[in-house]
């Protein structure tokens, strides 16, 4: 008895944190795209990538960001 209750909490706090950080996700995916120069030049600032791949990293990170806020939701 006390093992199915275990597995029932186990459960529901998988879900509930998947959950919580597909919003984690979904929201960090929403400051991006909504001040998209912001983030290219916060990308630029960190001086890790050359300057050509920026443009495309602007586009990735947050497409990416947005697939795991999917797959945590499914």
């Amino acid at each position: 008895m006390e093992n199915i209750f275990i597995d029932y909490v186990l459960q529901y706090g998988v879900r509930i944190l998947s959950i919580v950080l597909a919003g984690i996700f979904l929201k960090s995916v929403l400051g991006k795209v909504k001040d998209i120069y912001g983030f290219s030049v916060v990308l630029s600032d960190y001086k890790v990538l050359p300057k050509f791949l920026i443009p495309l990293a602007t586009i990735i990170v947050p497409a990416a960001e947005l697939a795991v806020a999917v797959g945590f939701l499914l």
